[in-house]
């Protein structure tokens, strides 16, 4: 029996498509707004497979400016939502077939301002970053800038973790009457005592 053309051109794209499953996470690209591969928070570090295979050098400084740490190469994007609970994140990169990676966390409008939270180069296991932040907006999203130190393609594994956000400072916790916090209501309120 013989393929048509169409049929092979189906066959083809179809295994393009199990190629990138295999990988954990899509092709990476340099949009970090219209396609960056959202990436799981959770409560334990959790690595999934990324790339750069594929990727080109940015060299629009003025959309993203130049990250504040690493010498440049072929860089992708990656996003997270901030976790709901007002805590932070931890973000590790373990080497796959890149061993010396860059990492950079930005927060942007997606209009065209990139502000650049923490970079890192070799702060992690190896050559790899690793970086915490905290103070995140609640359910925001924030990208993730990932690049071979001083260029090259290929993969790593990342994970982003949720951390727990802090303990509320001394006097702020209701738990006295000295400590208590005014209510004004005619509706009246409704509570559940914790301790």
């Amino acid at each position: 029996m013989r393929l048509t053309s169409k049929i092979l051109n189906k066959i083809a794209l179809l295994g393009t498509g199990m190629l990138f499953s295999v990988w954990g996470i899509s092709q990476a690209n340099n949009n970090p707004c219209n396609n960056a591969p959202m990436i799981n928070v959770n409560q334990t570090c959790v690595y999934q497979t990324g790339t750069t295979v594929g990727a080109t050098q940015q060299t629009n400084g003025a959309n993203f400016g130049t990250p504040s740490c690493g010498s440049m190469g072929e860089d992708v994007w990656y996003a997270f939502t901030a976790p709901l609970n007002g805590g932070g994140v931890d973000i590790d990169l373990q080497a796959g077939s890149i061993t010396d990676a860059v990492m950079s966390v930005y927060e942007s409008d997606c209009i065209g301002s990139y502000t650049e939270l923490d970079c890192d180069d070799d702060g992690g296991t190896g050559l790899m970053p690793t970086l915490s932040l905290g103070g995140l907006t609640p359910g925001a999203t924030y990208f993730i800038r990932i690049w071979d130190y001083a260029g090259g393609q290929g993969t790593f594994e990342i994970c982003v973790q949720e951390t727990p956000p802090p303990p509320p400072p001394p006097g702020t916790n209701n738990e006295n009457c000295s400590q208590m916090s005014p209510i004004c209501t005619d509706a009246g309120i409704s509570f559940t005592a914790n301790t």
